[in-house]
Formats: structure tokens, sequence, C-alpha cells
């Protein structure tokens, strides 16, 4: 053993030794730092994902509290026009925002026969409309609730021989009418209404082709049953409305009877929202409102999943009358979201994305602007 020489009392095998247990452990408390340091990565985008889901759910919130209330014509609207495509996140059928038909239906009560050939039938609390896939005019809903023949007798309907069979001394305001919002108030749009009914919000989910997504992922709904969602990029859109007294035609300057009457019949997109020249009537005749929906989130975050329970069903100051006592709740919104990182951003996360669950209640008070 000549060869193994002693270093202040160490001989060679036992520094070598001391050597590779110093090793060992200076690798350990590496690797361990590591972990450590990846945690923290990890942690750190967990966090700013979650601070930005906040940060844009609560400006969603806002623009829904800043919006007013229930906006139960345009549901009634839309229960008229209906629509079973739903693919895109939202309705592929326009519903015309009330700025289509020319003329108001009147559904009566069933106290009497319906008025004219409306389409209508008599029991509109049970059975339903039978005028699927017309958009009306705005106050449609409202007109539900009154009887304008209640005496039934052989006038025309028409008590005060005005040519006009509305606002005679024989109309009867029911307290009653149709629900506005189906089932158990799961929409899929939200419709809402400023206090002084002169500006409508519309919110909905849409979808497009995520720009940063991978090569060979598809988002594609030709095939119904199985649609491809690797590359597709979800988002929440908002769309606001400006009333103008333009009359049931639309067009101003017309001059026809009910233009400047002072009663809501044509929505316009506002040219101070949009920037345009003038207000120009939403989606008439068969414009494409597309343009005019805008983004509440940035393209970085991914709305996976959205939805939104509303109560009352029924407009309470419409339906005073009604036995159901939940109908006089005040107008409140359930809401959930799902959120996770659009393909922009888990190019740059290395592991499984994080998601973050948002859900609150909103009250929906009749704001006025």
């Amino acid at each position: 053993m000549k060869y193994i020489q002693a270093y202040r009392g160490f001989t060679l095998v036992e520094i070598l030794a001391g050597v590779t247990i110093v090793t060992t452990v200076t690798l350990g408390a590496f690797y361990g730092i590591n972990a450590i340091w990846f945690g923290k990565v990890k942690l750190i985008e967990k966090t700013n994902l979650e601070q930005q889901a906040f940060f844009f759910s609560e400006r969603v919130f806002e623009l829904i509290k800043q919006s007013g209330t229930i906006d139960y014509e345009e549901y009634f609207n839309r229960q008229i026009v209906g629509d079973t495509t739903y693919l895109s996140g939202h309705y592929e059928r326009v519903s015309g925002f009330w700025n289509r038909s020319t003329d108001l239906i009147y559904c009566l009560s069933g106290n009497i026969d319906p008025m004219g050939n409306s389409g209508c039938i008599t029991d509109y609390n049970t059975t339903g409309w039978d005028i699927t896939g017309t958009s009306l005019i705005y106050g449609q809903y409202a007109s539900q609730f009154v009887d304008y023949n209640s005496d039934a007798d052989g006038d025309g309907w028409d008590e005060d021989t005005d040519g006009d069979f509305i606002w005679d001394d024989d109309d009867k305001f029911l307290g009653n009418g149709p629900s506005a919002v189906a089932g158990n108030g799961s929409v899929r749009e939200i419709y809402l209404i400023n206090g002084d009914k002169t500006e409508r919000t519309f919110f909905r989910r849409n979808v497009s082709i995520d720009p940063d997504a991978p090569s060979g992922t598809d988002c594609d709904f030709s095939d119904q049953s199985n649609p491809s969602w690797e590359a597709c990029l979800w988002t929440i859109e908002f769309l606001r409305l400006k009333w103008v007294d333009w009359g049931h035609d639309h067009v101003l300057g017309s001059l026809d009877k009910t233009e400047n009457d002072g009663v809501i019949d044509t929505w316009v997109y506002s040219a101070d929202t949009y920037g345009l020249a003038d207000d120009l009537v939403a989606d008439f005749p068969f414009l494409d409102s597309e343009s005019y929906w805008l983004p509440v989130f940035t393209d970085e975050i991914d709305v996976e999943s959205l939805e939104v329970l509303l109560h009352p069903s029924k407009d309470s100051t419409l339906a005073w009358a009604d036995s159901d006592q939940t109908t006089f709740v005040s107008p409140y919104m359930r809401i959930a979201m799902k959120l996770s990182p659009s393909w922009k951003q888990k190019r740059k996360i290395q592991w499984d994305p994080p998601e973050v669950e948002i859900r609150t209640t909103i009250n929906l008070s009749p704001n006025t602007n």
C-alpha cells in the first residue's frame, strides 16, 4: 500500500470518498434548487393567468352591471326567431334586433279570439306562438300583456273609431303574459337594456381560428357530431345598440305615423360608439352585424365555456298579476366561465396549461345612462 499516501492523517481512498460525497450532495442541492425554480416558474405563470382571468372577468361583470337589466323583448324575439344551430358559440340565425317587420302582431289573451289573421293562437301562456322564424317590431312582448278588445263587441276592435285598435277604452291590461326566458333560465346569449330603455347591450361567446395553433390542428365545425376544437380560440364579445324613433319602416324622414311618436321602434349602431359618420340601422335590411361585435378578452385567453342563468323569466312590471311569486324577485344573473391560456401563451408553457373557473351572481338593476 505504499502508493496510498496519507494527507494530514487521511488516506487517498478516504479523500476520494469524501469528494464523492460532496459532489453527490452538491448535485442533489442543484437538482433541488432547479425543482424549486421550476415550481416557482409554474406558480408565477399560474398566478399571471389567474390575474389576467380575474381582470378580464371583472371587466365583463362590470360591463354587464353598467348595461342595466334583462331585455325581455329581445329574449322573446329570440324565441320567435328560433335557432338550433349553435356550434359557433352563438346563434347563427340573426334576430334582426326587432328592425325587421313593419307592423306589430297582437296576440290577445285567452278572453277572446286573436285579432285578425295574425298567426297567433288564443292560449298564449301554454301553447305558444305559430309564427316561428319571424322577427317583429320592438314592443311586441309588452303587447302580449294587453287585451285590445276585452269587450269583444262588433266594433272591429276600434272602440274610438280612430283607425287604430290600440289605446282604446276597451283595452284591458291583464297583468300577465308569456315567459320571455324559457325553461330553467339557461340562456346562450346575454341581452340587457338600460333603465330609460335607450340603450341595449348584448353579449355572446364566439369562436375563431387561433393563429398561433400548431400545424395539423383544426377548428372545424363542418361535422357537427364530431367537431375539431384544437385550433379554436373562444372569446366573449359585446354589441351596443341605441334607440331612435324612426318609425316601423326604420327610415329617418319618411314621416310615417309611427315616426317621432315617442314609441320605441328602431335600433341603430350608434355613430358615437362605432365611429361612424351617421347612425346605422342595426341589421336592416339584413346587414352583416359581425363587424360590430367587439371582443372583451385579449387573444391570450381562451374562454373554454360560458354558462348563464337568468331570473325571473317574465318582466314583473308587466306581469304584476302573476300568481307565481318567483316572478317578483329582483332580476339577477348567474354566470360561470372556464378560462385557459390561448396557443399564444401555451407555446411559452412547458407543462399542462392551468385552467381558471370563475362563478358569480350579478344583480341586474335597471341603470339609467
